[in-house]
């Protein structure tokens, strides 16, 4: 008999963004895999669920490079609880969002096509039928915010093994803020020794006062699916007219991105050395991609060295065949970046902001972001020590056949073992199977043994309580 995987979420929300990376890799399962795959929420239906656009094409405007929502409002433990408590959304300002609110639906939303999707691989149970006896020996994976919820189920089966989710860094304070008093150290002790965590990044291990010591397998990012390979590759590159591709939606973080990659190449070589225009047409620039920003980009200036072409927001096989066929550099981040990747064309990473002039603008290979990370700041991306090149650097690398090909053939390796399904949901497997906690070791622990006490403190207080869920006692102090 084939094992079961299970992923659980109550939520009254659309599940979208980090919540639904696991999911769409568990419904591209590969069958070699042999494991059932569900997938328990309030809906119990795919419609309910976040809708791809089809094409791993991302739109930036509404999640930012940690996985925040920018809807803050709603408690993502699936209820909105008592605003007059403080709870983490009264902490966080706008000024700490606002920047990078703009960069990224990427690491945390990717949005992928359906091609290839093995029929049924994921079966869709809806909470209020479910039989959870059905499940007593299965793995859950449940996003850690919500353990609880799932705990007040399947308290009963004491063999049932979990692997806590963690999308992002605000979904353990949600989870911390749900116990009083928390032991956190307590509580990461355990995860630690059981090795049971799965993150969407390693920056998402971060959020814990204590730490998570693991990274490695346990990082699940967002996943993408291979270009067709019946497209025709671009054969021939003119080093007199190189075409490089922007791919992804133009917010406000992508315009400035966009305009400093033109300022380098205009720098480089739109002028001679004593500022005299050279008058030459050596950039095709395509934008992949639509926004009304780039209704104030100012064009003029950086003709005649660059041209610029805008296909539009390319979906799919679409925008496979566009990449393959038309671009000798891709640039972006996050997931739009993986799409270039995926492709075989060399794609490079810019840091979403600037530094002072004298600092020179650098920028990584997609296949030397080594840590599942592919958004930063300059700052950032001094911690993070991946190697970095200028764009100069990058041009001659380009204009050299066997580094660019060379350049993108390990953007693609790299690629196709981080972020493609079927390399993805060998990983859950391989971590659900290595990791050993369980129901039963969850209630050993102090702080969550806990809250689960008071749960049953709080069914066993009336019989209007009776069969209250922990949605309900979640909820039970809240205004109407």
């Amino acid at each position: 008999m084939s094992r079961k995987i299970v992923y659980f979420i109550e939520t009254n929300e659309e599940v979208t963004g980090a919540k639904k990376i696991i999911p769409d890799i568990l419904e591209k399962m590969p069958p070699e895999c042999e494991a059932e795959a569900y997938y328990i929420n309030l809906s119990g239906k795919a419609g309910k669920t976040s809708q791809s656009t089809g094409d791993g094409f991302e739109k930036t405007d509404d999640i930012d490079p940690e996985g925040k929502d920018a809807d803050e409002s709603i408690d993502r433990s699936g209820a909105r609880p008592d605003i007059s408590s403080a709870g983490p959304e009264s902490q966080i300002t706008e000024n700490d969002t606002k920047e990078t609110e703009e960069a990224v639906e990427n690491e945390t939303a990717a949005e992928t096509e359906n091609e290839g999707k093995e029929a049924n691989s994921l079966k869709f149970v809806a909470l209020e039928n479910c039989d959870f006896s059905e499940f007593k020996d299965a793995t859950f994976i449940v996003p850690i915010n919500y353990l609880f919820f799932l705990l007040s189920y399947i308290s009963e089966f004491k063999d049932a093994k979990i692997c806590p989710y963690v999308y992002d860094s605000q979904c353990i304070v949600y989870f911390l803020n749900q116990i009083k008093k928390a032991n956190t150290k307590e509580i990461t002790d355990m995860l630690n020794e059981t090795e049971s965590c799965l993150f969407v990044s390693k920056s998402s291990a971060c959020g814990w006062d204590y730490g998570i010591d693991q990274y490695g397998d346990c990082i699940i990012p967002a996943s993408a699916d291979f270009c067709a390979a019946s497209f025709e590759r671009k054969k021939d590159f003119d080093p007199e007219l190189i075409n490089i591709g922007w791919i992804g939606a133009i917010s406000k973080t992508a315009f400035e991105c966009i305009t400093r990659i033109c300022d380098e190449l205009y720098k480089l070589y739109g002028e001679d050395g004593e500022g005299v225009v050279r008058g030459i047409h050596l950039f095709d620039f395509h934008i992949i991609g639509v926004g009304a920003n780039m209704g104030r980009f100012d064009f003029k200036k950086y003709c005649p060295l660059i041209r610029f072409i805008f296909p539009g927001e390319l979906k799919g096989r679409q925008l496979d065949e566009y990449v393959c066929s038309h671009i000798d550099l891709a640039a972006g981040y996050n997931m739009n970046a993986v799409k270039g990747a995926m492709c075989g064309v060399p794609t490079v990473i810019p840091a979403i902001d600037d530094e002072p002039v004298m600092v020179k603008r650098t920028y990584v290979y997609f296949c030397d972001a080594k840590s599942y990370i592919l958004c930063w700041k300059k700052k950032e991306l001094r911690s993070l020590a991946h190697d970095d090149y200028t764009m100069e650097e990058v041009i001659g690398r380009l204009k050299d056949k066997d580094m660019r090909i060379y350049d993108g053939k390990r953007c693609l390796e790299y690629a196709a073992s981080g972020f493609s399904y079927s390399e993805n949901a060998k990983r859950i497997l391989a971590y659900t199977d290595k990791s050993s906690l369980t129901v039963e070791r969850l209630l050993e622990n102090r702080s969550i043994g806990r809250v689960m006490k008071e749960l049953e403190n709080y069914r066993s207080s009336s019989e209007e309580n009776a069969n209250a869920t922990y949605y309900d006692y979640f909820n039970r102090n809240k205004k109407s």
